[in-house]
């Protein structure tokens, strides 16, 4: 198996989906073709995702230390179609339907700089710079080889990377097999700008208006915090503080629970410490 062909994909535009996910938008497309031939797009990409990306994804995540923390590297082998529509925010979003095979690995840690390389994952995890464990997801193909194929999930060292890499390649073999069926599923989705720069208005409103309820800080001065942010940005705050804490006064300061809530949410991370916010 060569894992030099698994290329790092860096696109804050795609999110990757997976049978199990649910998508934000799902766009209506039956005109989709039934045979392989038909799909024109192949591609080996490499991702590092965090937990909650993963599970958005409705990737597996494995039971290892290191709890938020934690990352899912994922190597996929994708063969796909393109389809656009019409976005409700504006501009095209760019769906991807075909198949795809998907080695999944849970580790407890990970430096951005790190390689994304299977056997250097391998290697790291033998020597104990990281816990990992790793997995098999398969989304738009189905038969006998293709279960053979998924082995139970494993802790990854250098004997297991063996495995791994058996698994990986016998389920890309089984794609042509004459058992296995073909069936197109929803794998990514590319937002236009529109949508994208909305999301991080979003983050960063509800961001906002988190660490003011952690601080317990009323909606008085949360008001006064962003009246001089951009709009789309202090309306998603101040509808994310009344969302949470629900009809209080102006001037009344959120409840404990609700402090200790938001800090949950939070992490524990405080924007104060982050650049000059605040």
């Amino acid at each position: 198996m060569n894992f030099d062909e698994f290329q790092p994909s860096i696109d804050p535009m795609l999110t990757v989906l997976s049978e199990e996910a649910e998508p934000v938008f799902v766009p209506p497309h039956d005109d989709l073709p039934k045979t392989l031939e038909d799909y024109p797009y192949e591609s080996s990409n490499a991702y590092d995702l965090s937990i909650e990306a993963a599970a958005k994804a409705g990737l597996p995540v494995f039971d290892v230390s290191g709890g938020y923390s934690r990352r899912v590297i994922t190597l996929e082998r994708v063969k796909y179609i393109k389809r656009k529509t019409r976005h409700p925010m504006g501009g095209e979003i760019e769906s991807r339907y075909g198949y795809a095979i998907r080695l999944c690995i849970t580790v407890n840690k990970f430096n951005a700089e790190a390689s994304l390389k299977l056997p250097v994952l391998a290697a790291s995890a033998q020597l104990g710079h990281i816990e990992a464990k790793w997995g098999l997801s398969i989304s738009g193909l189905a038969g006998k080889q293709v279960s053979k194929a998924i082995l139970p999930p494993e802790s990854l060292d250098v004997e297991t990377f063996v495995l791994a890499s058996q698994s990986l390649g016998n389920a890309i073999e089984a794609v042509h097999h004459e058992t296995t069926k073909f069936t197109p599923v929803l794998l990514s989705q590319r937002l236009p700008r529109q949508a994208f720069e909305y999301a991080v208005a979003e983050s960063i409103g509800r961001l906002i208006a988190l660490d003011t309820i952690k601080d317990g800080r009323s909606f008085a001065k949360l008001q006064d915090l962003v009246d001089s942010y951009p709009e789309d940005v202090s309306t998603l705050a101040r509808e994310t503080y009344r969302q949470f804490v629900g009809d209080l006064n102006i001037g009344d300061k959120p409840s404990t629970a609700h402090r200790q809530r938001a800090r949950s949410l939070l992490r524990n991370i405080d924007l104060r410490n982050i650049g000059n916010y605040g």
